[in-house]
């Protein structure tokens, strides 16, 4: 279990704890059901999970973010 000073393992995905699925939810954008069927598919880790749900590397992270965000447009 967390305490108000551990930090959580973001390399695996511990749907025991609210706080965890909570996180993991909004980084995927996927609902809570679909997070933990994602877990019993594939395991706990973080890694394995993303890319089962489709999500590449560039798009993990707050999928709502638009392609490209926060890269530098190229200077004309």
């Amino acid at each position: 279990m967390l305490d108000d000073f551990s930090r959580p393992d973001r390399t695996r995905i511990d749907v025991n704890e609210d706080r965890e699925v909570r996180f993991w939810c909004d980084h995927y954008a996927v609902s809570e059901a679909d997070l933990r069927k994602a877990v019993a598919d594939v395991g706990v880790s973080a890694q394995h999970v993303g890319e089962h749900l489709g999500m590449p590397l560039a798009m993990r992270g707050r999928a709502e973010r638009a392609p490209g965000a926060g890269q530098r447009e190229a200077r004309a």
